[in-house]
């Protein structure tokens, strides 16, 4: 099965959803070095900017990189998905197409699938809610896609697409450019990305769905029905692993720069000359596409500028290592965050990002919410000083329930993923042991 991604760089300025434009670049990174690593061959399908960036500047592992999409009417740049449609059309064998920000890190066999996506949404609200935006703006929705309740909205999620049956890709081209055809006045004069996104799903995701059903082809799916839900918290599962087997932040999941570090800190913990050859080369990849970098991220510079840098990538090595029993840990609170509380009374942390530099420091705002009270209590007791779960649980008393001890556990594990805290290695107990 031939493995392909594809860039089409024309979009990307006016749709940029991730918290930092950064993040975009971190996980196509990781992205590709993972499928080249469980799939060995790789094809980049992108256009000249898209080569430049990833062939001669980050120079990622693809086997081939085809220029195919260098052509594409910028009329289309709203169309983020006009670019994957045109590159499943120009397949001509069984292929695998896998989104630039999904991470895959097991072997999936696929051998004998006539079609293949990543998992079914059925009854998902917000699909149901874009298809009805559309209608209501009177876009030309075609009888292939037209449902007389909402309700029976289907679609896949195309994270990963593909199979044998190649020539379907063609046909769902063809009917794609004409939907698009009759409906581009419409989109051209909007600016809302809720309406952009909704015609994109539908030409696309839904598109496939229907003409899948039409044509009587099983498409089968990585995740059972039901598996993922309409949150797609599923698909960023970090709360139980360190590096999930299958990551994909979907849609609103970009927003938040958990995820984005998160996926940085996989990248660093593997491959770091990569990370560093990506930030020495920031500029230039942001200059070619004429984005900027921060968006929701707060740049400083300090003083003490490489201290910083040098003491969070300790402290996500550090916080790399899973853990299972919560006895035999010891902690310290990250001598670089800042607690603040902004003018709505929201308690806010600010953490130096992966994407510092020696002479430059991102943070990361996290809203802390319930962990707030947590958060407190480790500045005023154990400011500068290590702690342990047991410390930390005396000082909520004495007569907690084995479900509040586990709750003050995750909460304290919540911390080290926000790298809020450090992990210093075992307790006394433990060293003991």
């Amino acid at each position: 099965m031939k493995f392909i991604q594809s860039f089409w760089s024309k979009p990307i300025k006016d749709t940029m959803v991730w918290a930092d434009s950064d993040y975009l670049f971190i996980t196509w990174i990781l992205s590709s070095l993972r499928l080249h690593e469980k799939y060995n061959r790789v094809q980049l399908i992108t256009d000249a900017k898209g080569k430049y960036i990833f062939n001669d500047i980050l120079q990622l592992p693809y086997y081939s990189i085809k220029e195919d999409l260098d052509n594409l009417d910028d009329k289309l740049s709203q169309i983020w998905t006009w670019g994957k449609l045109l590159s499943y059309s120009l397949q001509q064998e069984p292929f695998i197409h896998v989104d630039g920000d999904v991470i895959i890190s097991k072997v999936y066999s696929f051998e004998k699938e006539r079609l293949i996506a990543q998992h079914k949404e059925k009854e998902f609200s917000h699909n149901e809610a874009l298809y009805m935006l559309l209608k209501n703006k009177n876009y030309e929705i075609p009888a292939i896609l037209s449902v007389e309740n909402a309700k029976q909205v289907c679609e896949y999620n195309m994270g990963i697409v593909g199979g044998s049956e190649f020539s379907f890709f063609q046909e769902m081209y063809a009917i794609a450019k004409s939907i698009i055809d009759k409906n581009l006045h419409r989109l051209s004069a909007t600016k809302d990305i809720k309406e952009i996104t909704a015609f994109n799903t539908i030409v696309e995701q839904n598109l496939f769905c229907n003409l899948a059903k039409n044509k009587h082809i099983k498409v089968s799916t990585l995740f059972k029905d039901g598996y993922i839900k309409d949150d797609y918290v599923g698909l960023v599962n970090f709360r139980k692993t360190n590096s999930p087997d299958y990551i994909h932040p979907v849609g609103y999941l970009k927003k938040n720069p958990y995820f984005g570090e998160r996926i940085t800190g996989l990248l660093f913990c593997e491959k770091s000359a990569l990370l560093d050859k990506y930030l020495a080369n920031r500029s230039e990849i942001l200059k070619t596409l004429d984005i900027g970098s921060t968006r929701s991220l707060t740049v400083r510079r300090r003083s003490d500028a490489e201290e910083v840098f040098n003491g969070i990538r300790r402290i996500v090595l550090n916080n790399g290592y899973p853990l299972y029993n919560r006895e035999l840990y010891l902690y310290k609170l990250n001598p670089y965050v800042d607690l603040r509380i902004n003018p709505s009374g929201e308690w806010l942390v600010d953490v130096p990002s992966l994407l510092s530099t020696p002479t430059c420091i991102k943070f990361v705002t996290y809203k802390i919410g319930v962990l707030r009270g947590l958060v407190k209590i480790i500045i005023q007791e154990f400011h500068d000083t290590t702690f342990s779960f047991e410390q930390v649980k005396k000082m909520f008393g004495y007569n907690l329930t084995a479900e509040e001890e586990r709750k003050i556990f995750i909460a304290i594990q919540q911390l080290k993923n926000m790298n809020i805290i450090e992990f210093i290695g075992g307790c006394r107990k433990a060293l003991n042991e």
